[in-house]
């Protein structure tokens, strides 16, 4: 850490559990002989016991009432997940209920929020409660692959790692949880119509960062999105019918709205998004996709607007 400090995290020794206070000189005394390190702790500037635990509420919402952070859920440190999760949470209620206090959409739209936020807690409850066990359990077996074959599997597959970029974005995905989806939401609209591949982006998927020229210079697309409206790209080869573009102005309270013509400078944008010719790609506040087509539909995003948002 900075200033020359150190965070040490550890296991309690089996001498010390049936203590029922803890203090910095307990867990201080033997500790480099225990850990095999020419150290010594001093100066703490914080010191705290732990015990992991993992509980998540049955629903983040009753009535007027909402739960978000570890209010909501808590689980093993492992991996600092909980910050993230905490965060996630409140972008995901927040957006929603400035939409419903000033009226551009209705209530209903808050009874996503559990849908979408629960799935996720228990799923990283369970994920750092695996690894936390995996990390202090002292049964003999368990203690010799972490202290002997462990070390040696993580040097090996980080050298992998480094290597392959496919590998090393997908790790940075789940911890950053980046790559969370809410592909089950009633938010994420997937026309019947649409075969997604398993490898293209979909409808409740995060809009990934993606670069776009744009006079002279690039652009992220994540930058173009507001927290304060939905965002639609326009993707097409030709501008489209000058009627269907004013169907749009009377959402401008709650979407504003672009069109990025297929050039010859944008066509790897196209690519990447898995759009050959045109379609619609529609963004929530918090960056992820709610609708998507490879049309342009102006009739079934008309649709999908009235259903959640006032005119």
């Amino acid at each position: 850490m900075s200033d020359g400090k150190w965070r040490i995290d550890g296991t309690i020794p089996k001498e010390l559990k049936p203590k029922e206070t803890l203090t910095f000189d307990d867990v201080e005394e033997h500790f480099s002989e225990r850990n095999k390190m020419d150290s010594k702790l001093s100066d703490p500037e914080w010191f705290s016991v732990f015990h992991s635990r993992q509980h998540h509420a049955a629903t983040f919402q009753k009535e007027r009432c909402f739960l978000i952070g570890d209010a909501a859920h808590i689980h093993s440190p492992v991996g600092a997940q909980g910050m993230n999760t905490g965060l996630q949470d409140a972008f995901n209620l927040s957006w929603k209920l400035a939409f419903v206090l000033k009226g551009k959409s209705n209530h209903t739209l808050l009874n996503t929020f559990t849908k979408e936020r629960l799935p996720v807690a228990i799923n990283t409850a369970q994920t750092t409660d695996h690894i936390f066990n995996m990390l202090t359990n002292e049964g003999f077996i368990n203690k010799t692959l972490r202290n002997y074959l462990f070390p040696f599997i993580i040097k090996t597959f980080f050298s992998i790692v480094e290597k392959r970029n496919l590998i090393s974005r997908y790790i940075f995905k789940s911890v950053s949880q980046t790559g969370i989806h809410y592909r089950e939401s009633t938010l994420s609209y997937n026309p019947s119509i649409i075969f997604f591949p398993s490898f293209n982006l979909r409808p409740g998927d995060r809009l990934p960062f993606v670069q776009i020229h744009e006079n002279g210079s690039k652009v992220n697309l994540q930058e173009k999105v507001k927290a304060t409206t939905f965002h639609l790209y326009i993707f097409s080869e030709n501008l489209p019918s000058e009627s269907n573009i004013n169907k749009l102005e009377k959402y401008c309270n709650s979407l504003t709205f672009e069109i990025i013509l297929k050039t010859g400078l944008n066509k790897s944008l196209f690519n990447s998004l898995g759009i050959k010719k045109k379609g619609f790609l529609l963004v929530r506040p918090d960056l992820y996709i709610a609708f998507q087509t490879y049309t342009l539909n102006f009739k079934q995003l008309e649709k999908y607007l009235n259903h959640f948002l006032f005119n």
